[in-house]
């Protein structure tokens, strides 16, 4: 069986498989969508969990979208995530391990639906990134909208290395995205070598992938390994790239936003690890959970361990020091 070609065969693969909810009447993305979406993670057992298209996208200003939104698509459960990557539940972790040894690279593609429409000067200015239906994931607690499931692709100014990441964007105007990238990101070490060399990071937005991209920007890949190689990997066959039209970048099939990088933002709130005994199933959350409930004591059993801190903490800043950090930020 041949791998989905675009993000819309994707979806029809789903609902035929009884995993896609769509709703055709309107729904606001900035109040109403995500915590919709929420409500099967607090009563329905994971396998009866599906991704959710809603076609008919309305905000709090009253404006109207024509661009439907995907929630939960690609990893909702264990069922969509094994549809995603096209082969059984039990299959995936040997899928992954044979992607990430046997990647296959992209090739170059000379024209993509993508670059079907594209904007620029001043339309960018006055519409741009509002075209889309960004939602807020968080409504009463997310100061705007994000994206969150938007791949950015950078390369490396000194290797040539292309690195695809999966990371937060913060809509701050129609030409205008912030990005939330880790210490330990490829975007990150992009940028701290662009910023050595006095040279802007070119960036590529990509949204609207077939999953096996998704997978692959989310993923911790092996430095010197390309996301689309081990996307390839999954798929069983190459990525196909095309040319950004104003960054020298190559970037896969799906929408674009070209630009330069120009601001981080966001908050690490640190990392947490579960060990469990044998007789917990690591992989099932509920199994996990319920022993974090019931054979858990927070005096006896927890440990904090001091690590590398990220640097938009400002916890972290001594108070002789915060104007300057202050100020950096």
């Amino acid at each position: 069986m041949a791998y989905y070609k675009d993000v819309r065969e994707y979806l029809n693969a789903l609902e035929s498989a009884g995993k896609l909810v769509r709703i055709r009447q309107s729904v606001n993305k900035d109040t109403e969508m995500h915590p919709l979406v929420r409500l099967q993670y607090r009563g329905l057992p994971e396998d009866q969990r599906r991704a959710f298209l809603f076609e008919k996208i309305t905000d709090v200003r009253g404006r109207s979208y024509d661009i439907p939104v995907a929630v939960a698509c690609y990893a909702g459960s264990l069922d969509i995530y094994a549809l995603g990557m096209q082969c059984k539940k039990d299959e995936i972790y040997g899928k992954w391990t044979n992607a990430q040894a046997n990647p296959i690279e992209p090739i170059e593609v000379n024209s993509a639906p993508c670059q079907e429409r594209v904007i620029s000067g001043d339309e960018l200015k006055q519409t741009g990134l509002d075209l889309l239906p960004v939602p807020i994931s968080t409504p009463g607690f997310d100061n705007g909208p994000y994206t969150t499931s938007l791949h950015w692709v950078t390369r490396d100014p000194e290797t040539g290395q292309y690195n695809m990441g999966n990371y937060r964007g913060q809509i701050k105007a129609t030409d205008r995205m912030g990005c939330y990238a880790g210490n330990f990101s490829g975007l990150r070490a992009h940028w701290n070598k662009c910023r050595a060399l006095k040279k802007p990071l070119e960036v590529a937005c990509v949204i609207g992938v077939p999953p096996n991209l998704s997978y692959a920007a989310v993923a911790r890949i092996a430095p010197g390994v390309s996301e689309f190689g081990v996307a390839g990997g999954i798929s069983g066959e190459p990525v196909e790239l095309v040319r950004c039209k104003t960054v020298d970048l190559l970037a896969c099939r799906g929408r674009l936003r070209q630009g330069h990088r120009r601001a981080a933002h966001g908050l690490d709130v640190g990392k947490i690890l579960v060990v469990v005994d044998e007789g917990i199933d690591a992989r099932d959350a509920d199994s996990v959970n319920w022993a974090l409930t019931f054979r858990m004591q927070p005096h006896r059993d927890a440990r904090i361990v001091d690590a590398g801190m990220m640097s938009l903490d400002p916890s972290i800043v001594p108070p002789e020091d915060f104007g300057e950090a202050r100020s950096a930020l």
